[in-house]
């Protein structure tokens, strides 16, 4: 894959945040941010597009279960705000289920993965949302 990605990832577990991170840079991105809850992930979005000495994220992903700001709440203010609208959203979490992955694209997620997941599964997830 290529290194010019830029993935943000957020998730209020330190030990997530590095795994998602390790997998990443195995699969060929290393441009990695990471936010520890939707908050934090929301000012980086946003900042990344703001600020023209900045490179905006070319994927988000995050935790469906967070304290403050869900990662459903992180992605119905990506999908509202003009430059972050078509970012390709990968929603990840422990809950499974047919309400929660209806829920998932009702707030407009471009996929949805369930944890525990292999590093081939996360692979092949990013390549069909970036059409690489």
């Amino acid at each position: 894959m290529s290194k010019d990605l830029r993935v943000l990832i957020a998730d209020d577990m330190p030990a997530v945040r590095m795994i998602l991170r390790d997998m990443l840079e195995k699969i060929g991105l290393a441009t990695v941010d990471e936010a520890e809850d939707g908050e934090i992930a929301w000012e980086m979005l946003k900042s990344s597009y703001l600020n023209p000495a900045e490179r905006g994220f070319t994927l988000v992903i995050a935790d469906w279960d967070m304290p403050g700001m869900t990662g459903g709440e992180l992605l119905r203010a990506a999908r509202g705000f003009g430059p972050t609208k078509v970012i390709p959203f990968l929603l990840c979490t422990s809950l499974a289920g047919q309400k929660y992955l209806d829920q998932a694209v009702s707030y407009g997620a471009s996929d949805y993965i369930v944890k525990p997941f292999n590093i081939s599964i996360l692979e092949q997830k990013i390549k069909y949302l970036l059409n690489l």
